[in-house]
């Protein structure tokens, strides 16, 4: 008989630094993965995105990782909005020689609807903190901020998956 093949981790893995485990059969490993991901997606500027779309394939599965990365990823992406609107002053963008182009901007997202953010969100070399940011400023609804969100990270994260 064949032997079987040697496995990349040991059966019982033990825990890592501050008790992480990367053991999927263990719950804490969801909890701990899910809110990383969604502080990543909301607040650190550091593209890793993609290791967090990785990483959640590899635990749990093409289809549950993908469902398990696009829901963390969705919702840290709407703590981000929430910040953003929560600190941004009343008069953003209405200073200087900016506020026209700023202005126009809004105007057009908020004309445009779901079109603008949605592109925003397909576009694989924009960075989510920065894509965050942009639009969380603009007059944008929750609604159609959140869907597009959650829409435009397909294209991105399939591939990983």
């Amino acid at each position: 008989m064949a032997e079987p093949p040697p496995q990349l981790l040991p059966a019982n893995i033990v825990e890592g630094p501050f008790g992480i485990s990367f053991d999927a059969n263990d719950t804490t490993t969801i909890f701990v993965f899910s809110g990383l991901n969604m502080i990543v997606h909301s607040v650190v500027p550091i593209p890793l995105s993609s290791a967090f779309w990785i990483a959640a394939v590899l635990l749990y599965g093409p289809w549950y990782g993908f469902l398990l990365a696009t829901v963390t990823s969705t919702t840290g992406c709407v703590i981000s909005l929430a910040l953003a609107r929560a600190f941004r002053p009343p008069r953003l963008g209405m200073r200087g020689g900016a506020a026209d182009t700023w202005l126009a901007l809004d105007q057009a997202i908020v004309r445009e609807q779901w079109k603008i953010p949605l592109l925003v969100r397909s576009t694989p070399v924009m960075p989510v903190v920065l894509a965050n940011a942009l639009l969380s400023l603009t007059s944008i609804d929750w609604w159609t901020y959140t869907w597009t969100v959650a829409l435009g990270m397909v294209p991105a994260g399939l591939p990983y998956a």
